[in-house]
């Protein structure tokens, strides 16, 4: 008998992730482009109003310095301040959650090269995903608040004031990556997956904190002291780098997925997109 699989050709190799990157950027841009516009919109609030709040804080400061006010009447003021900011981000998170949702179905769509219209899967991600994404935005949102109690009840730069911001940024801000990265692709209760993605995080947690650098660095530039500066920034990265960023961050968790899910539970995802 003949094996006919002598004759099947040259064996398909998968592309490298960074090149299946790239080339989804070329293609995709436009789309890209249009899920910034959409996450810009979902932000322009909270821009607006941390923007009116930086202002004020740095009006403050300015009386405090001109003697105008005393540190204690300022400390009162800042503080109020920053209460009424995180408290209306409660509602605020929401739209950025809805928009984030809609654009991690959209992103693991053009990650797994699949043809399916733009708002077809910005639709469906919205009704799959913003359960949980908006209950881990706003649970975010508080943990954020907390830390900012903290820091201004220890303005003496102890110990105190960094480990918050410390333990958001190192343990937090990746599980939740994880954690949106996970409902974007499985179906599954919602402590299973925070377990799961609380697992891959630790698992991963030297490649996971560079890709979260890589996803939130531009924001750095927010330390910068300058009215406007707070204003441009964040528009400037939600239309423009998170969409990218985003995507990478797919990338990322993809073959994390391929290792150490896929391989066992879903061999049918492994390297999907990639031929």
């Amino acid at each position: 008998m003949i094996d006919y699989r002598e004759y099947d050709g040259e064996r398909k190799v998968a592309k490298k992730r960074s090149e299946a990157f790239f080339e989804v950027v070329k293609s995709k841009y436009k789309y890209l482009l249009l899920l910034g516009v959409l996450f810009t919109m979902a932000a322009a609030p909270s821009i607006t109003f941390r923007y009116l709040t930086v202002v004020h804080e740095i009006e403050v400061n300015e009386a405090v310095a001109a003697g105008a006010m005393t540190a204690a009447d300022r400390l009162l003021e800042v503080n109020a301040l920053q209460n009424l900011y995180y408290a209306v981000s409660i509602a605020l998170v929401i739209l950025l959650a809805l928009v984030t949702a809609g654009a991690a179905k959209v992103i693991k769509i053009f990650a797994w090269k699949e043809p399916t219209p733009f708002r077809d899967n910005l639709g469906e991600g919205i009704k799959e995903n913003i359960l949980f994404f908006g209950i881990c935005f706003i649970i975010n949102n508080f943990l954020l608040w907390a830390n900012n109690f903290v820091r201004n009840s220890n303005p003496e730069f102890s110990f105190w004031y960094y480990l918050p911001t410390a333990g958001w940024y190192l343990i937090a801000l990746p599980v939740s990556m994880w954690f949106c990265a996970s409902t974007a692709v499985y179906r599954d209760k919602f402590f299973k997956t925070l377990g799961v993605s609380a697992k891959l995080c630790a698992m991963t947690l030297p490649l996971t904190i560079g890709a979260e650098m890589l996803l939130i660095w531009p924001l750095a530039l927010l330390l910068i002291p300058v009215a406007w500066v707070q204003l441009a920034v964040p528009f400037v990265y939600t239309l423009l780098y998170l969409p990218a960023g985003l995507l990478a961050w797919a990338y990322i968790t993809n073959s994390v997925f391929d290792k150490y899910v896929n391989a066992v539970s879903f061999p049918d995802l492994v390297n999907k997109g990639l031929y």
